[in-house]
């Protein structure tokens, strides 16, 4: 396949696939946060 930009590394960010990757990513993080905020909150509650 042809490079469609003269920098190679732009041939991998401008590609569709890198934002899917990237979306895949921040979901993930996302997700990593969220649940270890909960747990803090839990931890921080106190016992009944």
């Amino acid at each position: 396949m042809p490079a469609a930009y003269g920098w190679w590394v732009w041939n991998f960010i401008l590609h569709w696939t890198f934002i899917v990757e990237l979306a895949i990513t921040f979901a993930a993080a996302w997700m990593l946060w969220r649940n270890l905020s909960r747990q803090d909150i839990a931890a921080a509650a106190p016992a009944r």
